[in-house]
């Protein structure tokens, strides 16, 4: 699945169950208040920082298999995870949220879930 362009948008909420190993992304584009969530599932590896009042993404990436890149590199390396990993679980994407301001987040996950226009309580 491919995400579709989410600069600009501002990440509300991040919601995980380690019992089911999902994490859940909840945005809003504060210029037409569109909602929408990213739901990842088969959750291996997670890691987010700095999270603050607003959370402006600047990118969007996700990884479905090794490549030489800095960005790929940088997440291997904050959700502490080796190049044989990839091959030991073919599956295993990684899903990495740049940030304007606020958090920053790379996840390991096997499936991913895009929908908008929902609403958030």
């Amino acid at each position: 699945m491919n995400l579709p362009d989410l600069h600009d948008w501002e990440i509300k909420a991040i919601l995980t169950d380690h019992n089911v190993q999902s994490v859940i992304i909840q945005l809003l584009f504060p210029e037409t208040d569109d909602t929408a969530s990213i739901t990842l599932k088969g959750v291996t590896h997670f890691h987010a920082s700095e999270m603050m009042l607003q959370n402006v993404i600047l990118d969007v990436l996700v990884f479905k298999t090794v490549v030489e890149s800095d960005y790929f590199d940088y997440c291997k390396k904050v959700l502490h995870i080796r190049n044989d990993f990839f091959s030991e679980n073919n599956n295993v994407k990684i899903l990495y949220v740049e940030p304007s301001v606020g958090v920053e987040l790379a996840c390991s996950f096997t499936e991913i879930e895009f929908n908008s226009n929902i609403y958030f309580k």
